[in-house]
């Protein structure tokens, strides 16, 4: 620009011939504001993958229609003591809600919200009992759900470590 300030641009040049003579005719347009924009989704898109990837909490996406895992973050997969390639397109009814199969909260049973005490079964086939809140929105152009998988164990022992540091 004339005061000096760089700015994005997006440049269409064309070549003509008028009467036998190449004349180039080029436009500018300004992108400055999408890429401001592109920058700040880049930025929005690696803290949620930051929160995902990072949660003390364990997070499933669930594809609404087919009931399958279709993302999950790695304290899940702790709990469900299973790998990516294990649960990434697996039916969630195997892992979260067991015997509930045609009874989703959710998509079978109209609510907007499910928070509820479950037992969680794991690909080893321990049970652990956990609090589950599952949410519905859309991701990626599809219907998702959206689940976060709280280990009661943990916290129960969580409760219980102070109570035997007065004690001792």
């Amino acid at each position: 620009r004339k005061d000096g300030e760089e700015v994005a641009v997006l440049k269409k040049a064309i070549a003509l011939t008028i009467q036998e003579e190449t004349v180039y005719v080029e436009a500018f347009m300004d992108i400055s504001a999408r890429k401001k924009i592109e920058t700040a989704l880049r930025e929005q898109q690696q803290f949620t993958k930051t929160i995902f990837d990072f949660a003390p909490v364990g997070i499933v996406v669930i594809d609404a229609e087919a009931h399958r895992i279709v993302d999950i973050n790695a304290t899940a997969l702790n709990l469900l003591e299973t790998d990516r390639e294990h649960a990434i397109g697996a039916d969630c009814h195997q892992f979260i809600c067991p015997n509930e199969v045609d009874r989703c909260p959710i998509t079978d049973l109209g609510k907007r919200v499910d928070q509820a005490e479950r037992v969680l079964v794991s690909r080893k086939g321990h049970e652990r009992k956990i609090l589950k809140s599952v949410v519905s929105t859309p991701l990626g152009g599809r219907h998702c759900l959206v689940a976060g998988l709280i280990d009661l164990s943990q916290l129960q022992t969580a409760r219980e470590a102070p109570q035997q540091e007065s004690s001792t």
